[in-house]
């Protein structure tokens, strides 16, 4: 311990660690000592070596048995417990029940609210409630909807039925075909470049 605090602790604190970590047996010899520790050291080594390890010290102590009056009151603790118990536990599944019926009640109340949503369509638009409330994104529609689908919304290439302003551009000599083979007249054409990322 001393060369490990390189000078840095005082010799008493030392000391008084050191003591503390030592058998009882050897602590009452070297407590009636006022040498250095260094001699203290030498003094608990011979101690030890007359001692030896094999003398060692027991102590016990005797537990006196419960009194018939104390087990008499830790009766009446032990019932108030398993009471209490009981009571938490009978709370806490009436807590559960009353939270799974209203969750059922509230998932049911849900379920009619979307069903009859979804089968209303609003009379003054005509558009059914998934394209009022998604526009675009909606993924369920309900007939009849009026709603139109912009079919412009920034793809390259715009394919959309004729229309009376499209009648007057003239018709360009690029054809566009459907999966079925039939012909698509284009009017007009824009050049794109189309960067696939593969070098």
């Amino acid at each position: 311990m001393k060369e490990l605090s390189n000078g840095q602790l005082q010799d008493d604190f030392l000391q008084s660690l050191w003591l503390q970590r030592m058998p009882p047996y050897i602590q009452t010899v070297l407590s009636a000592s006022s040498e250095p520790l260094d001699k203290l050291a030498i003094i608990a080594d011979k101690v030890s070596e007359v001692i030896g390890a094999s003398s060692t010290i027991c102590a016990a102590t005797t537990v006196p048995p419960p009194s018939q009056s104390s087990s008499c009151s830790a009766q009446p603790t032990m019932d108030s417990l398993a009471r209490q118990i009981q009571e938490l536990s009978l709370q806490v599944a009436e807590l559960t029940r009353e939270r799974n019926s209203s969750r059922h009640q509230r998932y049911s109340s849900d379920r009619r609210r979307s069903h009859s949503r979804s089968r209303s369509v609003n009379r003054g638009s005509g558009i059914c409630y998934y394209h009022r409330r998604y526009k675009e994104q909606a993924r369920k529609c309900v007939s009849p909807c009026a709603f139109v689908q912009k079919t412009n919304s920034g793809s390259e290439i715009c394919v959309i039925p004729p229309s009376p302003t499209m009648n007057k551009s003239p018709q360009s000599n690029f054809s566009l075909f459907a999966a079925n083979n039939t012909k698509i007249l284009a009017y007009g054409m824009v050049r794109k470049e189309l960067n696939l990322g593969l070098r």
